[in-house]
Parts: C-alpha cells; sequence; structure tokens
C-alpha cells in the first residue's frame, strides 16, 4: 500500500466580479477570429500556452450540473485545478466558483504540496488535504461531494490595455473520474469545440461590447462541465 506524505499549506484568494461571454467555434473559421481579435480587440499574448486540468465534483443529485442547465442565477461550480503536466505541478487548487445573474467570482484555495508522488495521486488524495481546511471542509465533506469528471484542455491567454481578458480552448477532453482513479493516467472523450471567453469588470463592458459591434459574433451559453456529462451520456439521467 502507497503511503503519501504531505504537507500542505492552504491560502485563499477571492477574485472580484467579473463578466464573461463565451463564444464556440470549430476549427474551420478559428483562423477568422484570430483576424478579428488582433485587428479589433487591440489585444496581445499575456501569458505563455499552458494546459489546464480540472475535477468537478457535485453532489449524488448533480446539483450543480442541474443549477446550470435551468439557468439559477445564483450558483456554484466547485472543482480541483491544476496546470500542464501533473508530474510538473507544484500546487494544486481548489476553485469555488460562483454565479450571481451575470456576475461571476471564484474563491481559489493554493495547495503546495512539499512531498508528493505525482505518479500515484489519486482524487481522494486530493479531497483529504482540502478536508484539512475547515474553510473548505464544509464545501466538499459536509456537502458529501464526490468527482463527476474530469476536463483538459490547452489554453491561449490574450489581454488589451483596458483590461479585457480573452482565453481560446482548443483540444478539449474529458474523461470518467472517481476517487480512486490515477490522475496520471486516464481516458479522453474528445470534443471538436473551440470555447473563446471574454473576461472584464463591470467597468470596462461598454468598451467590450463597443469592439464587439465589429463582428457578427455572438456569445452564448457554454459550460465545459455539461458539455463533459454530455459526452459522457450521463445528462439523461439529471
Amino acid at each position: 500500500m502507497l503511503k503519501i506524505f504531505i504537507k500542505a499549506r492552504l491560502w485563499k484568494n477571492n477574485m472580484e466580479n467579473r463578466n464573461e461571454l463565451k463564444f464556440i467555434f470549430k476549427n474551420q473559421n478559428i483562423n477568422n477570429f484570430y483576424s478579428w481579435l488582433y485587428k479589433f480587440s487591440n489585444s496581445n499574448k499575456k501569458y505563455p500556452d499552458r494546459t489546464v486540468n480540472s475535477v468537478y465534483l457535485d453532489d449524488v443529485n448533480f446539483k450543480s450540473a442541474r443549477d446550470n442547465l435551468i439557468g439559477v442565477s445564483q450558483r456554484e461550480k466547485i472543482r480541483f485545478r491544476w496546470y500542464d503536466e501533473i508530474e510538473l505541478s507544484k500546487n494544486f487548487f481548489l476553485e469555488i466558483k460562483k454565479k450571481n445573474n451575470k456576475l461571476s467570482s471564484k474563491e481559489v484555495f493554493s495547495i503546495p504540496v512539499d512531498k508528493f508522488n505525482l505518479n500515484e495521486i489519486k482524487v481522494k488524495d486530493l479531497i483529504n488535504i482540502s478536508n484539512n481546511s475547515l474553510d473548505i471542509k464544509q464545501k466538499i465533506k459536509l456537502k458529501r461531494l464526490f468527482p463527476t469528471l474530469l476536463c483538459s484542455y490547452d489554453r491561449e491567454y490574450f489581454e488589451n490595455i483596458e483590461g479585457l481578458r480573452i482565453t481560446i480552448d482548443k483540444n478539449i477532453s474529458f474523461s470518467e473520474v472517481s476517487n480512486n482513479i490515477k490522475l496520471k493516467n486516464y481516458f479522453n472523450y474528445k470534443s471538436q469545440k473551440i470555447i473563446v471567453e471574454f473576461k472584464f469588470s463591470e467597468k470596462i463592458s461598454d468598451h467590450v461590447y463597443k469592439i464587439l459591434n465589429n463582428t457578427f459574433y455572438r456569445p452564448t451559453r457554454n459550460s465545459k462541465y455539461l458539455l463533459g456529462l454530455q459526452k459522457l451520456n450521463r445528462l439523461s439521467y439529471i
């Protein structure tokens, strides 16, 4: 039996409320969006590209998914997240994303790991670490949350001088997940969609909608969590 010795220090970061607009593209028309991006949004690469990995948590009734499907104005989504290859990870993050009408915010708990065999790590190890914090124990253990989906995608980051952030997510894949699954090895279900997201504060909303007047692109509701559940044929049970 593998013994994992963990010394975790958790810190919390509250992100400000922001607007989020999402757009869906296919491979054959994403180049047109890049042309528009550089011409009209005045955006440039902000950070290097990286792979984003998330494990979503929900309860036995799939409340988070249900609330999203019917458009509940105040809802939350809880996930673990890490970046790039797991063996290169120095931190895991627990994110509690909240939606309040059109505004979104996140509580982010960082989980630095001093000694951890990343090739053997399982979802239950992340949950056990997080339950050491009283702040988030109520969010996971007391709500009886369990892992429902693993999602991975490649992300590009852009930003303009006004503070509009634009992310482009490609090569989106999903996997079955359980408490005992090793995060190093998993089987993927692929999606052909490319998801673009505009993220901005309320104070620059006029600027964002002004530049969107220069395009026929229109935002749409989209959730990678729901998309993944659909790929796994789970939406029919919700």
